[in-house]
């Protein structure tokens, strides 16, 4: 195809494709309004969430605890062990729990935070609290658990006896103010004997997501005026203004059992990172520690806690609760047993002990005390899959405290401009796409984009909402889809359907492709052009009836058109029994001169098995004459606006009509021109028929030839080179001797009888002038 075709194509290509794109990008702009009024709506929020938690259970493998989190669970086992020792149902004495406490402080352990409500004296009398409070105030960096909600229970105000909290809120801008959320009416408060020992009093009431799942915590609470931070702040704030207390002298002896679970345990003596806020001796005067609240951020010291519009904080799970390395409750009550035995006893110093690598693990440690056994009924579902201690959850929020890496939301106008993005990007995508392939793996691509995406996003600490831009994405996939086979497929079967009868499947695919070729128009374009007739076919029609012609026409054109369009040939038209045919258009067809060439001569061989059968059905045999020149035509549809057909037109075109008919000259039924047989190559044996000037064309002579299958050629040898050589004294001139040497074969080649009754014309009466061209007085 030359430059200027190239050009056409590559126009009607883009007119072809502009406005699919069009419609595929409203049906993009469609979905994702659909998806961002439901993820506006909140009616993702349960994909969304579930999507998050496939994020954190896959993801978090490659997040690591903060080294300086330990757990002491009072599980199963704690439980068993107090039934067995002490015959204690739970809760157990608060002298028992005392013990934990004091471990910690003899290990040096940052600060203790307590998960657990005392709401009610002990029942073993006065003297189990005071004991509980004395451990609390001798540790000093200790943390109580308050439980604030909104119904009935607990008190509306807060109480005279109890020390009101010393954090301080504090609003940076005008738009910053205490979410209505965090706000709550009633509280339940440890008993004042009990409040007095802690440093800090801690909110530990937790609201999952709708779903259930606890991926948010709130980092304070108000009540009655009075802000409460959440455990893990507060037991941070209580670790920052300790520092780092050294373990006392004289390590517990040995009797308590290893850690349950985690990763391997760090070193002792493990300084804890810097808070931002001011810290000072948990011996000396404690000052308010105050918080800053601006819209989306708490900010405490240097630290930076993001929060959502309902004032909460993502929390980060790093991923199940065995990340942090716990202790049993009971092994660490037994070792602080044995080690106070020890103190009374005068013991010295005790060998090397599963106790003693408790301890130096606690030194320099934030300690979080809480429930795992079931029936305490603190377990929460998380994220990260299974079930979480309560205590767990607020360690992940001391986690992310430490580390400086909470979750943060997106920002609403980037979610919306990405996901029009991405959508826009998909059915523009699948609007230039044509084979089903690239269809495809533009819609992989698309659905896998969004995952890609919010991948990256959770390693930036940043909630990328998933949901809405996947459900953006189908709604792309399947509404540029809709458009494509509203628009596409019904001129797709209208093609197939008008011209499955006509035209090859390859060439029915290309103009499916490239519908643009149905308007009208044309375009220059070298083709190897067939005509073909049948002879004697008046004589035939008139004598067999309507249905019978109908049946042998039927019959003979099936067959001739099947070994065409097998060969990727177009058939132009049937006039009667003829069939006008063309290669190289409306695709590009490599050597399609010698896909013409073998059509024909595929035609020849059909219908010579065929001629028995149709000459006992029809009393008449069939002959078919076969005519084709390879040249330039203008092809396209022509016609009026409204009705067309896809055809040619040329002086090549006519070439060809006139080799059909010039068969009858010389007694055969195929013939090529000399550019046809240039065209074709060496793909088939050719005898040379001579120089002829067909009627109209008196002036413009051509030579032509007869193709033959190899074989034929070969069993034909000897009658084909005498041909020859008296086609040679033909174009010389010498009649006579042309003429013996035909008349030598004409019984045998049609051709050659011609040849010598018209050399024997010419002996008689020679011309004036003489060029060895035979001019044909009929078509």
């Amino acid at each position: 195809m030359d430059q200027r075709g190239r050009d056409h194509t590559n126009r009607s290509a883009a007119g072809r494709i502009r406005p699919r794109l069009i419609q595929c990008l409203a049906a993009g702009l469609a979905a994702t309004g659909l998806a961002l009024a439901l993820w506006g709506a909140g009616w993702l929020g349960t994909w969304e969430g579930r999507a998050w938690d496939m994020r954190a259970r896959l993801l978090s493998r490659w997040d690591r605890p903060h080294p300086d989190i330990r757990l002491i669970l009072v599980d199963q086992a704690s439980l068993d062990w107090g039934r067995e020792v002490g015959n204690w149902p739970w809760p157990w004495p608060r002298e028992v729990q005392a013990a934990i406490v004091d471990y910690c402080r003899r290990a040096g352990a940052r600060a203790v935070a307590m998960d657990i409500l005392y709401t009610e004296p002990s029942v073993y009398g006065v003297a189990d609290d005071a004991a509980l409070a004395a451990a609390l105030a001798a540790h000093g960096a200790t943390v109580g658990a308050v439980f604030l909600g909104r119904e009935a229970g607990g008190v509306g105000q807060w109480p005279a006896e109890i020390p009101v909290p010393d954090f301080r809120l504090k609003t940076e801008s005008d738009g910053a103010g205490v979410p209505p959320a965090a706000v709550f009416t009633r509280a339940t408060l440890p008993i004042p004997e009990i409040a007095a020992g802690f440093r800090y009093l801690s909110n530990v009431q937790m609201a999952p997501d709708p779903d259930g799942v606890y991926r948010r915590l709130r980092p304070f609470g108000v009540f009655d005026g009075h802000p409460l931070p959440a455990l893990g702040l507060a037991v941070f704030l209580a670790g920052a203004e300790a520092g780092a207390p050294s373990a006392e002298a004289g390590t517990p002896s040995a009797g308590a059992g290893a850690p349950s679970a985690g990763a391997g345990t760090p070193s002792a003596g493990v300084a804890a990172p810097s808070s931002g806020v001011g810290a000072h001796s948990a011996g000396g005067d404690a000052h308010p520690v105050e918080a800053r609240l601006a819209p989306g951020l708490l900010r405490i010291g240097q630290r930076r806690i993001p929060l959502d519009a309902g004032g909460e904080a993502i929390a980060r799970y790093r991923g199940p609760a065995s990340v942090y390395p716990a202790y049993n409750a009971a092994a660490v009550i037994q070792a602080e047993i044995r080690a106070r035995d020890r103190a009374l006893n005068g013991a010295g110093q005790a060998d090397a002990s599963p106790a003693d690598a408790i301890a130096a693990d606690l030194a320099g440690k934030y300690a979080l005390v809480g429930y795992s056994a079931p029936g305490l009924y603190d377990l929460r579902p998380s994220p990260t899959g299974g079930v979480y201690p309560g205590v767990a959850i607020h360690a992940t929020f001391l986690d992310n405290l430490l580390s400086d890496d909470f979750i943060r939301s997106a920002p609403p106008w980037s979610v919306i401009a990405l996901t029009a993005a991405l959508a826009l990007l998909c059915s523009a995508g699948m609007a230039v796409c044509d084979r089903p392939g690239a269809l495809a793996g533009v819609g992989l691509i698309s659905l896998a984009a969004p995952v890609a995406l919010a991948a990256a996003a959770y390693f930036r600490s940043l909630w990328l909402p998933l949901a809405v831009m996947e459900l953006a994405m189908v709604g792309a996939i399947f509404g540029s889809l809709a458009v494509r086979y509203a628009t596409e497929g019904r001129q797709k079967r209208f093609i197939k359907s008008a011209f499955a009868q006509y035209l090859s499947p390859a060439v029915i695919e290309g103009l499916i492709r490239n519908p643009d070729q149905l308007k009208l128009g044309g375009e220059r374009r070298t083709l190897s052009i067939f005509f073909s007739d049948l002879e004697g076919f008046t004589t035939i029609s008139e004598g067999l009836p309507p249905e019978a012609l109908t049946d042998l026409l039927n019959t003979y054109l099936s067959a001739m058109t099947d070994i065409i369009t097998e060969e990727g040939g177009t058939v132009d038209k049937y006039e009667g029994d003829a069939i006008i045919a063309f290669w190289n258009a409306p695709l590009p067809l490599a050597a399609h001169a010698a896909h013409c060439v073998r059509s024909a001569l595929r035609c020849q061989r059909r219908l010579a098995q065929m001629r028995p059968a149709l000459a006992e059905r029809f009393g008449k045999p069939l002959h078919m004459r076969i005519g084709m020149n390879t040249g330039d035509a203008s092809v396209g549809n022509f016609g009026s606006q409204t009705k067309f057909d896809y055809t040619m037109i040329g002086d090549a075109v006519n070439l060809a009509a006139r080799l059909e008919g010039a068969n009858k000259q010389f007694g055969i039924y195929t013939m090529i021109s000399e550019a046809t047989r240039v065209a074709a190559g060496d793909a088939f044996a050719c005898r040379r028929l001579g120089r002829i000037a067909v009627k109209g064309r008196e002036h413009q002579p051509v030579t032509v030839h007869e193709p033959m299958f190899r074989e034929d050629y070969e069993s034909r040898r000897e009658i084909l080179i005498r041909f020859e050589t008296g086609l040679d004294a033909w174009v010389a001139g010498r009649f006579s001797e042309a003429g013996a040497i035909f008349s030598t074969i004409a019984e045998a080649d049609p051709p050659a009888a011609a040849y010598a009754e018209m050399c024997a014309i010419l002996a008689d009466d020679p011309p004036d002038a003489w060029d060895g061209v035979w001019v044909l007085r009929t078509k």
